[in-house]
């Protein structure tokens, strides 16, 4: 990492798994969101590859997942798919 790299990563702080649901044995995102929730982002980016058809939600939280594991190029690949229409658009940017 470069030292503006370095800096960035200091600073992010991880955006909040906002779809929790209660219920967590049967759904394929909201179990990848559960261990994004609890820092597991390899785990997380590995079940969010696995869901298909990809969404909005599963670029977002794959780009973050990619972000905290130090990946930058992929993260911006995945945010970068967003549509400007995506709740998560805003911050992605």
């Amino acid at each position: 990492m470069n030292d503006e790299t370095s800096d960035v990563a200091a600073l992010y702080q991880p955006y909040p798994n906002i779809l929790q649901k209660r219920d967590i044995t049967s759904d394929p995102l909201a179990i990848a969101l559960n261990d994004y929730s609890k820092k597991a982002y390899q785990s997380a980016l590995a079940k969010l590859n696995d869901i298909s058809p990809s969404n909005d939600t599963i670029r977002f939280y794959s780009g973050l997942c990619h972000f905290s594991l130090g990946q930058l190029d992929q993260s911006i690949s995945s945010l970068e798919k967003l549509s400007p229409q995506s709740i998560f658009y805003e911050q992605s940017i």
